[in-house]
Formats: C-alpha cells, structure tokens, sequence
C-alpha cells in the first residue's frame, strides 16, 4: 500500500470517522467526482464535508504537488453551502505540506 495515495488517505479519514459514529453519506471512492468525504453525525446532527488529496509521489514536479495543495482549497471552498456543516480538507503526513497552514 502507498500510504500518500488520495484513495488510501481517504480510507483511513473514512475509517476513523465511523469509529466516532459518523455514517458516510458520500464517498467518492474511485470515481473522483464529487465531494470526497461527507459524513453525518446522527446523534449531533451535523456533518463533516471533507476534501482530500494524496501526494503526487515519485518525481513529480514541485509545480504539481503545489496544484494538488491549491486545489484542495478551492474544492472545498466551492463546497461550502451547508450551515449545519463542518469543512476540512484532508492531506497526507508528508514533508511537503508541513507549513503550508
């Protein structure tokens, strides 16, 4: 497993957030459409709407890996309708992006 790749980043956001009794109502899975994450806290009553994004990996061109960060903020800026609703994005553990927040 490459643990930077978006779609296994996802699965451990999914992951943690069902163990803290959220149900994901959307998962964009493999399709890349969509909201990534969005989970609903029954018995809080709001939601979680996250984007993620992996590392590009390999020898990527600096250039690419910060499109990957700028796009996440933009993905979940669009998104960002619902009151009831909290908004995060979701990035790998990796050097790259420390300092970037």
């Amino acid at each position: 497993m490459i643990w930077y790749k978006e779609k296994n980043v996802q699965a451990v956001i999914k992951n943690k957030l069902e163990q803290k009794g959220f149900k994901i109502t959307a998962d964009s899975g493999n399709s890349g459409h969509g909201v990534d994450l969005k989970a609903y806290h029954r018995k809080q009553r709001y939601y979680w709407i996250i984007e993620v994004k992996g590392y590009p990996g390999g020898n990527s061109e600096v250039a690419q890996r910060q499109n990957y960060f700028w796009q996440v903020l933009g993905q979940i800026l669009g998104r960002m309708t619902q009151e009831n609703a909290c908004y995060g994005i979701c990035l790998p553990d990796h050097e790259f992006f420390e300092g970037k927040f």
